[in-house]
């Protein structure tokens, strides 16, 4: 019996201890608001004492365990495809010479009355598109560029002419108000001074007559002459922007492409005023908050990595230069737009690259830049000489010795012959210039 009513004791302080834990449970609930309960419970679970099944049953339960170990539905959103690697190598080419054409026939609009600048483009357009790239349709419409080109350097050459044409008659006008010294030497000999007061006021008035028509004459002429050439200008760049329009709408259709991938002209003109904005946070904004419209227009992510580099995000700087890359544009012969950011790429891999990687990658981007730049691009091949020396010294390897020598030749051998015309200038005596 002593047994037992010791067992039945040490039964009852036993659920004696559980109901009070309970309780304390119970009321620690009600004092600490619910963030607290993980910690309660964490403190209950180390003692080896468990009172019952339920405070257990409830915390293996607990929402919150439950979530951290069921999967987000956000993976499924970061591994969506990009869209430009879901086109086809034909819509790829397709897309990028659509964007480029779209943003050249913009610029000949604007450039028009750059002479200069006209000519550096017919030469582009001729000289580097790359035959391969080109199908009927974009034959067509490069034709189309080339005439409109032909018809604004005509334009550009009268608009000379008249400007020349214009001061030679002014010129005239005001020759023609001198008044003749002979008719004042015959008044004068004369010595008859009311003939001479009547010639001179004669001529004065006859000049200021002679002058004011001449001008007038010549002005109208001169703006008659002007507002044909801004018509014949006119003309043009409706039928660019005509051509560039149907052109657009035959290619999305024929190569079955994302019309939203295609640019148009307002994007292009917010583009050029974005590129013109001296703020770089703020270009840079921009272009980002735009990515999907321009995503698969090049000109875009090599002004992104410019502007990156340009604000010491020489990661970001890099990413964008990989975004250009994987549009695989292949419609020029040389792409020295591509080349002249490679040296910003190579100098953001320094920045953030290991030895090993920088090496690797400033290799493959020097490369590069050799392939897309011509003999008088010696400024960039002045930059791939450097980076080949760099090499060398980071490795000791001989075949990087070698090349930037030949490129370092290569420069020399173009620009001796004006080194040798500047040494003879340099040399010769002073000479009085009048």
């Amino acid at each position: 019996m002593d047994k037992s009513r010791k067992k039945l004791v040490k039964i009852a302080a036993i659920l004696s201890a559980g109901i009070m834990l309970l309780t304390g449970c119970a009321t620690q609930d009600k004092v600490n608001p619910p963030a607290s309960r993980g910690q309660q419970t964490t403190s209950m679970s180390t003692d080896n004492a468990v009172p019952t099944e339920e405070p257990t049953e409830a915390l293996t339960s607990t929402p919150t365990i439950e979530a951290t170990n069921t999967p987000t539905p956000t993976a499924v959103v970061t591994a969506t495809p990009d869209p430009v690697s879901l086109l086809t190598d034909t819509q790829r080419n397709s897309i990028n010479m659509l964007n480029w054409l779209t943003y050249l026939s913009r610029q000949i609009n604007a450039e028009s009355n750059n002479r200069l600048y006209i000519e550096e483009i017919y030469s582009l357009v001729v000289d580097e598109t790359d035959p391969e790239m080109v199908d009927e349709d974009t034959q067509e419409r490069l034709r189309g560029i080339r005439q409109a080109l032909n018809r604004y350097r005509m334009a550009s050459v009268k608009r000379e002419r008249i400007e020349y044409l214009f001061e030679q008659n002014k010129a005239s006008a005001i020759r023609s108000i001198i008044p003749n010294p002979m008719s004042i030497m015959s008044a004068v000999m004369a010595q008859d001074k009311k003939a001479l007061a009547m010639t001179v006021v004669y001529m004065a008035i006859n000049s200021v007559t002679s002058y004011v028509s001449a001008t007038t004459q010549n002005e109208l002429q001169y703006l008659k002459d002007g507002w044909e050439l801004d018509d014949a200008a006119r003309e043009v760049f409706d039928a660019i922007s005509s051509d560039a329009y149907d052109y657009m709408v035959d290619m999305v259709r024929e190569f079955e492409l994302p019309g939203r991938m295609s640019i148009t002209e307002k994007a292009v003109n917010d583009f050029v005023s974005w590129k013109n904005n001296d703020n770089i946070v703020r270009r840079i904004r921009s272009l980002e908050s735009n990515k999907e419209t321009y995503q698969a227009f090049g000109s875009y992510w090599l002004l992104l990595a410019e502007s990156y580099f340009a604000n010491g995000d020489y990661e970001k700087c890099l990413s964008a230069v990989d975004a250009y890359e994987a549009l695989d544009i292949k419609i020029f012969r040389h792409d020295t737009e591509y080349a002249k950011i490679l040296p910003l790429a190579v100098a953001a891999a320094r920045e953030v690259l290991p030895d090993a990687e920088y090496i690797e990658l400033a290799k493959r981007y020097t490369d590069t830049i050799i392939k897309n730049i011509n003999i008088a691009d010696w400024e960039l091949r002045y930059f791939a000489a450097q980076t080949y020396a760099e090499l060398y010294r980071m490795t000791d390897d001989q075949d990087y010795l070698k090349l930037a020598f030949h490129q370092a030749r290569d420069n020399v051998n173009y620009l001796i012959d004006k080194q040798n015309e500047l040494n003879a200038a340099y040399l010769k005596k002073v000479e009085d210039v009048p």
